[in-house]
């Protein structure tokens, strides 16, 4: 019994990896490619990220930050908010970036951004708390993250609950 018990608890406890889901859509990418093209060289965005927590306990981010890069070439920065997030939930994060490319990335990156095919990497560090370890806290990186900035389909709100500005509950209907 004290086996199949323990068995249990550790098949249901075992961490799972998070999904997440950039929510921005092509307008607020739009407004910040136009703003690079017209070469500010700093322009800021508030990137929408949905967060899954499949676990059974709640993990708290103390603190994140990391890099946007562009061909190998750092073209921002950016930094998360400390928040919690409830065992099997989804929570909305306001990500605060930076963008301060160079004139020719400006460039490279509005071209890009036009043609379809803009692609930033990330990458990030991050500290975790877990409360019901009595505050277990460990660091995190993640590395390569790809993000299709340009994606049509944007295939990547898929835990998203706001709609895009192209659904039609988001058009105004005269008469």
């Amino acid at each position: 019994m004290m086996i199949g018990g323990g068995l249990y608890a550790m098949i249901y406890y075992y961490p799972k990896i998070p999904q997440y889901s950039i929510c921005n859509d092509s307008l607020a990418w739009k407004s910040l490619v136009e703003a690079v093209a017209s070469m500010k060289m700093q322009a800021d965005i508030d990137i929408l990220a949905s967060v899954q927590n499949p676990n059974s306990l709640t993990v708290a981010l103390v603190k994140g930050h990391g890099t946007f890069s562009h061909r190998g070439t750092m073209v921002g920065t950016f930094e998360v908010p400390s928040t919690e997030s409830a065992a099997m939930t989804i929570t909305d994060v306001m990500v605060k970036a930076t963008f301060t490319p160079d004139k020719s990335q400006a460039i490279s990156l509005a071209a890009e951004y036009f043609e379809g095919n803009l692609v930033l990497d990330i990458d990030s560090v991050a500290t975790f708390r877990i409360p019901f370890l009595s505050n277990y806290t460990f660091d995190a990186s993640f590395k390569n993250i790809h993000i299709n900035v340009a994606d049509p389909y944007l295939s990547n709100r898929k835990l998203c609950a706001c709609p895009k500005w192209s659904d039609v509950k988001n058009k105004t209907h005269n008469g």
